[in-house]
Formats: structure tokens, sequence, C-alpha cells
């Protein structure tokens, strides 16, 4: 099995919804509370140029950049309130990341050896851009929703944030947790 072959079955087995296994809800302040937080739409992450395979310090080391072309990648946080409203922050983006897969076996892989050879993640993947394209609050009602996605035009670093924690330590996680299957 090739390199591109190789990256394509690991990008296969990226879920469609990811909630971290360790996460649990929080109050955030008093009587507001905020549960997992759910990263959907991984598995629209396709690769945008050819697998580059090269050396470093006696590793072997396939780059690729992955883009999202076919919908936004969205990350939901569920909240409620002691008093029983409850609803999603919402945040819908675009995003381009470059992925450094480190192969630990260096032999060349076949179709025999691909479950014996494991591919790990040695860093955070790198943005290239992050665009967000909508960040909305739903279950509190018209007005503060649309006050929410005001805020959310206003502070857009913050939201920029979240959406690049989704592509850089969340895909991390999700690509070893695949990579080590």
């Amino acid at each position: 099995m090739d390199k591109e072959d190789l990256v394509k079955t690991i990008l296969r087995g990226l879920p469609s919804h990811h909630t971290q296994s360790n996460s649990h809800e929080q109050e955030v302040v008093s009587g507001f509370f905020v549960g997992p937080t759910e990263y959907k739409d991984m598995d629209k992450l396709e690769t945008l140029t050819p697998v580059v395979g090269f050396c470093r310090d006696g590793l072997k080391l396939m780059q690729v950049d992955l883009v999202n072309t076919k919908g936004p990648l969205l990350v939901v946080i569920p909240w409620r309130t002691c008093g029983g409203k409850n609803g999603t922050i919402e945040l819908y983006m675009r995003a381009r990341v470059t992925v450094t897969f480190k192969v630990a076996d260096p032999t060349v892989i076949t179709n025999e050896t691909l479950n014996e050879s494991r591919m790990i993640h040695p860093d955070v993947p790198q943005p290239v851009f992050v665009e967000v394209g909508a960040f909305r609050l739903r279950g509190a009602g018209e007005v503060l929703g649309t006050v929410a996605s005001v805020l959310g035009r206003l502070f857009q670093g913050i939201v920029k944030e979240l959406g690049e924690e989704m592509v850089t330590y969340r895909l991390r996680d999700v690509l070893n947790e695949i990579g080590h299957t």
C-alpha cells in the first residue's frame, strides 16, 4: 500500500461525530452549565495536496494538507440553565490544516503489514486557515440568538480559537485513536 492509500485509509476512519471521552458537564457561571463539546463532520475532511514523504532524524514522515470541501465542520456545545432552559452553541467553519504523520514501522507498508504499522501524529496539526462561517446560539430565543451572532462577529478572535482547537488538538486526538487501532 502506498502512502496515498495509507492516508486515505486513515481518513476513512474519521468519524462524523466525536465527543471527548473524558469530558463532562461543567457549571461555567452560577446556574449555567455546558455539556461535553461535540465535534461533527470530521469525516468531510479530504486531502487537498499529494502526500509528501520524507525522513527526519531517522523517522519516516508523511505530510498532507486536509480541507473540508463537502460542507462545514461543526462544533456543538450543549448548554442548560438551572431554570430549565437548554440549547446549543454552534460554530460552523471551513478549515485547511497541514497534518504530519509519523510511521512507526519504517519498512514498506503492504496490505499484509498495514495492521502492524502504526501512524502516529507527532505534533498538533498546523492550521493553514480557519474561517468561521456562523456562530449560533440555539434555544435561547430569537433576540438572544441574534445578540450571540453579533457578538460572535465582534469577538471573532475567540470564536476562531474554538475552531482552531477543533482542527488542531481534537483532530490530533482522533487521528491518534485511528492510528492506534
